[in-house]
């Protein structure tokens, strides 16, 4: 595989990113056949068809394995495209693997949205915003991100404010991080703390915000967070706390979900749930400063019980 081919397909990608990005909250346009293309692109010219060919190899053994019709002439090309692909990929050097790994990059932020919906729980698992309570929502705003629907991904003053507190604590008690850095973070990056990875993020953060409304990163973030208990994505954890559906959930159970993204284990009801209780009374309390509900509603519900499943 030579280079001109490799930047080559650089430069394609570059071309699609910077011809006419759509704006942040507007409709994204349909994809479909700008994908088909540069994945076509891809496949033959950096070789980028390891997922599709892999799975094509496996379907061809499993029809061998259990005796049905010998695979068709496509298939067995198929089959040879993918040993010849993993005898290239065998003989890469370091620099070849850098460059791949660039592309696949590249290809990730032009169809960023298409990536974050393939990492998202399938349909069976998946709440719309709409049937999401409006006290979830400003139970996550109000814990997690505040200005959400006023930046572009990145909030300077949350990154000034966390530097400040955690000083002054002399330990990381608070974040900086936006509801969408979260979100990339969760999907595509590790936990590592170096410049690269941080560059990284914040790339992916305003790709995210360029090609995303906000209630689409709103959704994806809440259908995607972990919830403690074994439990990710907002319905999995409706149900396996509180027996119900999202879309029953109330005040109360809304501001203890939100109150366990932080610290997950730590803020569980099954582990500590005099914890959990006094997570849930913070995250109202910080509702009634945001605005989203009076102190009559935050001071009834803290005397509440919570009923759990378990």
């Amino acid at each position: 595989m030579n280079k001109e081919k490799k930047f080559a397909a650089i430069i394609l990608a570059a071309a699609i990113i910077n011809s006419c990005p759509p704006s942040a909250g507007a409709d994204i346009p349909d994809t479909g056949k700008a994908a088909e293309t540069i994945i076509d692109f891809g496949k033959t010219v950096v070789d980028m068809a390891g997922d599709a060919a892999g799975k094509a190899g496996a379907a061809i053994q499993d029809k061998l394995n259990e005796g049905m019709n010998p695979p068709s002439p496509k298939e067995k090309a198929e089959e040879a495209r993918q040993e010849n692909r993993r005898e290239r990929e065998s003989q890469r050097n370091p620099e070849e693997e850098a460059e791949l790994d660039m592309i696949h990059k590249v290809l990730r932020l032009i169809f960023i949205r298409q990536h974050i919906q393939e990492r998202l729980p399938p349909a069976s698992r998946y709440t719309a915003l709409e049937n999401i309570p409006d006290n979830m929502r400003w139970a996550i705003l109000a814990v997690e991100d505040r200005k959400f629907y006023e930046h572009h991904g990145i909030d300077p003053e949350a990154i000034v404010r966390a530097f400040l507190v955690n000083m002054q604590n002399g330990e990381s008690q608070q974040g900086g991080s936006t509801i969408t850095q979260q979100l990339v973070k969760n999907l595509f990056l590790t936990e590592e703390r170096t410049y690269q990875r941080k560059v990284e993020e914040l790339v992916l953060t305003l790709f995210t915000e360029a090609r995303c409304s906000k209630d689409d990163i709103l959704e994806y973030y809440l259908n995607s967070i972990y919830y403690g208990g074994g439990y990710t994505g907002l319905k999995d954890a409706a149900y396996g706390y509180f027996g119900k559906a999202p879309s029953g959930l109330t005040l109360g159970e809304c501001a203890m979900l939100a109150g366990m993204i932080q610290a997950p284990s730590a803020n569980s009801p099954y582990r500590d749930y005099n914890a959990a209780v006094a997570r849930r009374n913070t995250v109202l309390k910080d509702m009634v400063a945001a605005g989203y509900i009076t102190a009559v509603d935050a001071d009834q519900t803290k005397s509440e019980p919570l009923t759990l499943t378990q």
